[in-house]
């Protein structure tokens, strides 16, 4: 199951993405600042896929002034993964 599970940090380069551009919620049609990072992750999100997400989270250099962390195709949540998040939000 883990390997159903993306987890990723969404750039400002990858903003021109065509796949999103039929979204209208897609990061593409949005503006950004530059003190915001967003994260997305797809997939359950439970133990199997926590790992990947703080190797995501262990990307950023140093704290933004805002984190978005999209979960729109996020079907199922365990507590490891609930865990995950409360140690990013302290």
């Amino acid at each position: 199951m883990a390997m159903v599970t993306n987890v990723g940090v969404i750039t400002r380069e990858l903003k021109d993405d065509d796949d999103e551009a039929i979204d209208i919620n897609a990061i593409s049609n949005k503006k950004v600042p530059d003190e915001v990072e967003v994260f997305e992750i797809n997939g359950p999100f439970f133990f199997g896929a926590v790992s990947k997400f703080r190797d995501a989270i262990r990307f950023i250099e140093s704290p933004p002034k805002v984190l978005i962390i999209r979960m729109r195709n996020v079907p199922a949540i365990d507590g490891t993964g609930i865990h995950a998040l409360e140690e990013v939000y302290s």
